[in-house]
Order: C-alpha cells, then sequence, then structure tokens
C-alpha cells in the first residue's frame, strides 16, 4: 500500500481535471443514443404481443407491397406509352419545322442573289451603253434609284458599289473620284451597325483603317476595290460619306471573298463579319452579319470574262432568318457555322429571329433529342449557278437546328404523369381502404399493447433483468393456476351465464395487467393470499439472492441541507436532476448497478445483478469520475442557481463485501440491499470528508492485491464506526496519473473508456 500522508494537494483542481478527464469522461459523460427506457430488453407479454403485431405488419406489408407494386407496373406502362407517343409526335413535328426553316432560308438566300445578279447584270450594260464611261472610271447618277428596288425587294440592309482598280490606275482614278464626286441623300445607320469617328473626305484619296483611325494605303497595293456608291449613304455629303473611298481589299475578311470572287467568276459570301473584323474595317458591327459580293463583268455584263468591279449586298442575318417560319411557331435555336471558323447562335420564335450570342448556345436540356442541320454542300450547291468556275471553294454555310424546352414542352406535356397519377390515385385509394380497415382491427390492441408496455418499463426501470425473469415466472404460473380453476368454475355452473358464474373474482387478468397492478399497488399477491402468521406458501416463494463479492457506494452532497433550505424547490431538483442525470450515464457507461436516491444521498453497487472479478476497481473510477464531474457541474450552475452552489461537493464512501438483495414486497415493492456491507459503505461516507473518496480496508485490500495499491493512501487517523469500533480507512488518490497508467488491466466492462 501507498504511504501514511493523507491525500496530496499539490496538484491544482484543474491539474486534476486535465489529468483524470479526458476522452474518457467525455465518452463516459456524454450524451446517451437514446433514454433508459428505449433500451431496456421487451419481456414477458409484451414481447409476445409485440412479435404477434410484427407479424401481422409483415403479412400487411406484403399485401401492400404487392398492390404498390402492381399499381405502378401499370402506372408506368401508361406513363411509357404515352409519353413515347408525345415524343414521337414533337420529333415529326420539329423535323418538319427545321426542313421548312432550311427550305425558306435558303430561298431567302436563292432570291437575293438572282437579285444581285440582276442588278449585277444592269450596272455593266448601263456602262456599256454610256460610250463615254470607260472602267474603273464609272459612276451612276441614279444609283440610288436602281438600288431601291433590290433593297426592297431582298433581306440587304445597305447595298454598295466598288470598282477594282489596278495600281497604274491608282493615282488617275483619285483625281477622277475628287472630280466626279457628287453628295448622295444620306441617312442614319441602321440599328446594329457602328461607324469610325475618324473619316476620310473623297478628295483625301483611297484610305485604309487600322485600330480604328483612317491612313493612306500601301502605295505599291496591285489592285484596290474603293467603295465609290451606296444605298443608303452615311455621313457628309460635302466632303464624301462614311466608307466612300475605303479600300475593302484592305480588310481581311473582305479581302478573302473578293478574291474567291475572282477566283470563281461568281458570288461569294463573307464569313461572319461581327465586332471590328480583324480590326481593320471602316464600321463596327454589334450584331452578325455578311456580304454576299456579286461581280460586275466587263462593259456588257454578260460575254465579258473580265471583272471590273463588284455590288455588295451586305445582310443581318436576324434578317436572313426572319419570316422564315409561320406565325406562332414556338422557338428553335438556329447556330450559323461557318466553315472558315465561327458559330453564332439565333433564336427563332415564329416570324421573328433574334441573336443570342457567340458560340453554340442551345439548350442542354433537349441534347437528347437529334438536332436537324444543313450542310456545306448544299450551301454550296445554292452558289454554285452564280459561279462561272467552281475550282475555288470559298467560305461556305451550314444550318445546326435545335429544339427548345418550349418546343419540346408544347408537344411533351404532363398528359403521362396525369394518366400515371390517375391509375396510381385508384390503387392508393384500394390501399388506403384496406389500411383503414385494418388501423381498425389493429386499433384496439395496439392501446392494450401501449398500456402494457408502460407497464412494463416501470418494473424494468425497477427491477434486474434476473429478478424480472422470476417475477414474470411468478405471474406466468399463478396465471396457469387461475386458467385451471377457471375451467373447474364452468364445469360447476353449466347453468349459469357466464358473468354470473365466475364472478368478478373469477375475471382472467393478463401478466401485463398483474404486473401494473402489482408496480401501482406494491402488493405482489391479492390480500387473501398474502403469508399470515409467519406461513409463506409456495406460491409466496421470496425473490432474493446472496451476492458474496460486491462493491457498495454512498455518495452525499456536502453542504445540500442548509444550501436547499434557501433555494425554491425548482431549484434544489435542477440541482439533483443534474447531478443524478450525469451519474447514471457514467454508471451506464461502467456498468455500474444503480440501487437508489434518497434525497441528496446516491447509492450504486458492482458486482450485483451480475458477478463482476474487478468490482472494487470498477466503482472507484465510477467515483473519482463522478466527484471531479460534479466539481464541474456546481460551478457551471451557480450562475443560474446562485452565489454557493459552486461550494457544494461530494462525500463518497465506498466498502466491499457481500450483500443480501430482492424484491421486499408490500407497499411500493422495490429492488432493496441489505447486509453489513450497506451499513458499513454509508459509514464510510459519513465519516470522509467532501471531494474525496473514503475507503474502507476490504476495498483497499482487494485494491492492493488487483495491483492498484499505488491508487490509495492511508488516511492518517483511525475512524470510529458504530458497532465496530476503530477503523482503519484509505483515501483514493484524485490526483495520482497512475490510475490512467492501469487501464489496460480494467474488464471487458469498462474497455475502450481510457484511464
Amino acid at each position: 500500500m501507498a504511504g501514511d500522508d493523507t491525500a496530496p494537494e499539490t496538484e491544482t483542481k484543474d491539474d486534476q481535471l486535465v489529468s483524470l478527464f479526458g476522452d474518457e469522461d467525455d465518452a463516459i459523460f456524454g450524451d446517451e443514443d437514446s433514454d433508459d427506457e428505449d433500451e431496456l430488453l421487451e419481456e414477458g407479454s409484451v414481447k409476445v404481443a409485440r412479435e404477434d403485431i410484427k407479424l401481422m405488419n409483415v403479412v400487411r406489408a406484403i399485401v401492400i407491397l404487392f398492390l404498390l407494386t402492381v399499381a405502378t407496373i401499370f402506372g408506368e406502362a401508361v406513363f411509357i406509352i404515352t409519353l413515347i407517343g408525345e415524343e414521337r409526335s414533337f420529333e415529326d413535328a420539329f423535323e418538319k419545322t427545321s426542313n421548312n426553316l432550311i427550305e425558306a432560308l435558303f430561298a431567302k438566300l436563292n432570291n437575293d442573289l438572282w437579285i444581285a445578279k440582276s442588278l449585277s447584270t444592269d450596272l455593266a450594260l448601263s456602262a456599256a451603253q454610256d460610250e463615254d464611261s470607260n472602267w474603273p472610271f464609272i459612276s451612276y447618277q441614279d444609283f440610288d434609284s436602281r438600288c431601291k428596288g433590290p433593297i426592297f425587294l431582298s433581306d440587304a440592309s445597305s447595298i454598295k458599289f466598288a470598282p477594282l482598280v489596278k495600281s497604274a490606275d491608282h493615282g488617275d482614278w483619285e483625281g477622277w473620284a475628287t472630280q466626279s464626286y457628287e453628295p448622295q441623300p444620306s441617312s442614319e445607320p441602321e440599328d446594329g451597325v457602328e461607324f469610325f469617328s475618324s473619316y476620310r473626305s473623297v478628295d483625301q484619296g483611297i484610305f485604309a483603317f487600322n485600330g480604328g483611325f483612317a491612313q493612306d494605303v500601301v502605295a505599291d497595293a496591285s489592285l484596290l476595290s474603293p467603295v465609290w456608291q451606296m444605298y443608303p449613304a452615311h455621313g457628309n455629303q460635302a466632303s464624301g460619306l462614311i466608307g466612300t473611298m475605303f479600300d475593302e481589299i484592305s480588310n481581311d475578311v473582305r479581302n478573302h471573298t473578293i478574291e474567291s470572287m475572282l477566283g470563281c467568276f461568281g458570288a461569294t459570301m463573307t464569313p461572319f463579319q461581327y465586332g471590328d473584323t480583324s480590326g481593320n474595317d471602316f464600321v463596327t458591327y454589334t450584331v452578325p452579319r455578311a456580304t454576299v459580293y456579286y461581280p460586275i463583268f466587263g462593259n456588257d455584263g454578260v460575254q465579258s470574262t473580265s471583272v471590273t468591279g463588284s455590288v455588295a449586298f451586305e445582310f443581318s442575318w436576324e434578317a436572313l432568318l426572319n419570316n422564315v417560319l409561320e406565325e406562332g411557331t414556338r422557338d428553335i435555336v438556329a447556330v450559323i457555322e461557318n466553315s472558315c471558323g465561327g458559330e453564332h447562335s439565333f433564336n427563332v420564335r415564329g416570324k421573328t429571329a433574334s441573336f443570342m450570342g457567340v458560340g453554340d448556345l442551345h439548350d442542354d436540356d433537349v441534347d437528347g433529342y437529334e438536332s436537324v442541320s444543313s450542310s456545306y454542300t448544299a450551301f454550296n450547291e445554292l452558289f454554285a449557278e452564280h459561279r462561272r468556275l467552281t475550282a475555288i471553294d470559298p467560305c461556305s454555310y451550314r444550318v445546326n437546328l435545335y429544339a427548345t424546352v418550349s418546343y419540346k414542352d408544347y408537344y411533351v406535356g404532363s398528359d403521362p404523369e396525369v394518366y400515371r397519377g390517375i391509375v396510381l390515385a385508384v390503387f392508393i385509394f384500394v390501399v388506403a381502404i384496406f389500411i383503414l380497415y385494418d388501423c381498425l382491427v389493429e386499433r384496439r390492441q395496439s392501446r392494450v399493447v401501449t398500456a402494457a408496455q408502460r407497464s412494463d418499463a416501470i418494473v424494468r426501470s425497477l427491477f434486474p433483468s434476473n429478478v424480472r425473469n422470476r417475477l414474470y415466472e411468478q405471474a406466468k404460473a399463478k396465471e396457469l393456476a387461475e386458467r385451471e380453476r377457471e375451467k373447474e368454475a364452468w364445469k360447476n355452473s353449466k347453468n349459469m351465464s357466464s358473468n354470473s358464474s365466475l364472478g368478478e373474482g373469477a375475471l382472467i387478468e393478463t401478466p401485463k395487467i398483474r404486473l401494473k397492478s402489482f408496480i401501482s399497488s406494491g402488493s405482489a399477491l391479492p390480500e387473501d393470499q398474502m403469508p399470515n402468521n409467519h406461513q409463506v406458501s409456495v406460491a409466496m416463494e421470496p425473490i432474493a439472492d446472496l451476492f458474496p463479492h460486491t462493491t457498495i457506494m454512498f455518495a452525499d452532497i456536502a453542504g445540500f441541507t442548509a444550501w436547499s433550505s434557501e433555494r425554491e424547490p425548482s431549484q434544489v431538483f435542477t440541482l439533483l436532476e443534474t447531478i443524478y442525470r450525469d451519474m447514471d450515464k457514467a454508471a451506464k457507461k461502467l456498468n455500474v448497478f444503480k440501487v437508489e436516491t434518497v434525497g441528496d444521498c446516491y447509492v450504486a453497487a458492482t458486482g450485483i445483478p451480475d458477478p463482476q472479478e474487478n468490482h472494487a476497481e470498477i466503482m472507484v473510477r465510477f467515483a473519482r469520475s463522478c466527484l471531479l464531474r460534479i466539481d464541474l457541474l456546481t460551478k457551471e450552475l451557480e450562475s443560474q442557481l446562485g452565489p454557493g452552489t459552486a461550494e457544494l461537493a461530494m462525500r463518497f464512501g465506498i466498502h466491499t463485501g457481500p450483500v443480501t438483495a430482492g424484491v421486499l414486497r408490500g407497499q411500493k415493492a422495490r429492488f432493496q440491499l441489505f447486509g453489513d456491507t450497506m451499513n458499513t459503505a454509508s459509514r464510510m461516507e459519513s465519516t470522509g470528508m467532501k471531494n474525496k473518496i473514503h475507503l474502507s480496508t476490504d476495498t483497499a485490500d482487494k485494491l492492493t492485491k488487483a495491483g492498484f495499491g499505488h491508487w490509495i493512501t492511508k488516511r492518517q487517523d483511525l475512524v470510529h464506526v458504530k458497532g465496530k469500533g476503530d477503523m482503519q480507512t484509505y483515501w483514493l488518490l484524485l490526483g495520482s496519473s497512475s490510475m490512467s497508467e492501469t487501464s489496460s488491466v480494467i474488464s471487458d466492462d469498462t474497455s475502450g473508456l481510457g484511464a
């Protein structure tokens, strides 16, 4: 054993808490998964009734599951058939609408090409009929009137005329242009077109743009295509219109298209013109556009093989896509793709198209459905009859069409869900009728089981499992005897009604009702069966056992009497319930049996009702954990319960020895412990000190034999115990880390809790 000194006080209370509480105390005092009543095993008649209910629930579930399965299969079949029909209608309608859109778009382009050819031929013939004209020194006095018809009949927003000027004619043409320029009527630019603020007058010559600023063209350029006349025109009439004298070949996009036009001797179309094309155009487009260049041939426009100029029809893609569908047609996404690069998306709704943005922006929610597309070949074939050569393949377009969610929802609606819902509703109604009937049948049984469960829970909370089993066995034996008596009663009263023959005393009582009566009345048997004159019948065999190896703990709150006299009843019970709740949690985790609480005294035992080899070690660990935990709780509760609460502390007394335990029947029967061990443990508590755990010699010897003698220290003074005289007792060392070092020897009852 340890030395003779009293419990060392060198460690502070906080040091003790840190060293002894940690993962173990968190585990001991952590939240329980459920209340004690929820975790108690079901016994007796409640268990039997619950098994019957479980069987009924299984049968009920099978029937309901069968009906729901049939309903689900039938409902899904109706849903799928309806959905397939709607999706087929949607796909057919979308394919038809898409084909109509492509046909209408190509028809509009074809019409615009023939109008461009007509204007090109008209300009060539007009120049040929003028004996004073000589290419490229050509100007049309009635250019505006010549263009009004084509603008009205086509989708073009503007038409430009540009002669082809060779490097040898560069200077002469600029001089001629200065002398020949005549102001044209001008108008405001259309939506989607923005001109740079920097532009040149005619007398400054042919120019190009670089970064939004006008500058002279390259002096040695082999071929120039200056814009000479346009309709409608924009800008200052006196000095020149915006764009007049701009060399289209200086712009990369326009140059590529003009080169293709010269190579195939026919109509070509620019790639997308959006933003500042290549950074060197005289205009910025905020909506995607394209320009069709149609060549002007020689002086007759028909037989000549020399291209002397071009007429340019500028289109907005929105204008090309307008009026291609019938009014009321739901949205379709048209993704226009160019073989030279670039994709632009448009929303086409009825007769109106609107620009969505750059790239393929169709709705991903309709990706599971097929799209309809035209081909680059179809576009080239459209232009083929307006070209004399096909050796050069310029930039081409194709159209990819996608349905929108609104388009799909118009054809694929909620009908499948409605039909499925109707089918399921019918079956659910049938199931509901079945369940209602079943619930009415079960209602009475459920009430009986609930009442029995409550009674059973009370019994289970008062008695250990082995004691409960013996109580149930006695009740079952009595029930069998009563049934036999009932049979005899029926035989002896054949001519009497069932009520009069049995009488009030012969009514059948189930074990559930009997146990509830036992707890509420406190009597295990009727008055006429209670033992008299010290005679105990066989039916009244006591429920009691001797437990030779136990450790008993008494714990009392020091200072509680004075403290409680100054507090409201609610405050008193708040303190007790808080402390006892945490002690109950610790008892459950450490497998300590709670015997009872009497006022502020908490009584617990180990080694009962099931034997425990290490009952002494478990009990001192329990007491130590509770002592330190309660020290924390009282500090936390002081703000709620008032001054003086933090000074409250527990006083523990522990003794090891045999006890007699059993059910003491009578008024409010309870499970009780008796014997000298109980008295000695109580004396250990009453002669102890607050914030200390007082151990008897028997407990100390038990710990020493188990190898835990370093946990304890002798009390300096002897303790006088009534009926036993002076006794040597011991203190448990609260602050010693040695208890942690020996945790591995604790049995499985406390494994995993730390030290």
